[in-house]
């Protein structure tokens, strides 16, 4: 995804903790898109 490019590179400790957040912001993204393809 185009979100990954955005975000800075992942420090070295919690680098399980960055793709976390990023698979949890790209469901976020998924959603909140669909949602609203849905209501439009």
């Amino acid at each position: 995804m185009p979100v990954v490019l955005l975000l800075p590179p992942p420090p070295q400790p919690s680098l399980s903790v960055y793709f976390l957040l990023h698979s949890t912001l790209c469901s976020l993204f998924s959603v909140l898109s669909s949602s609203l393809f849905f209501t439009s």
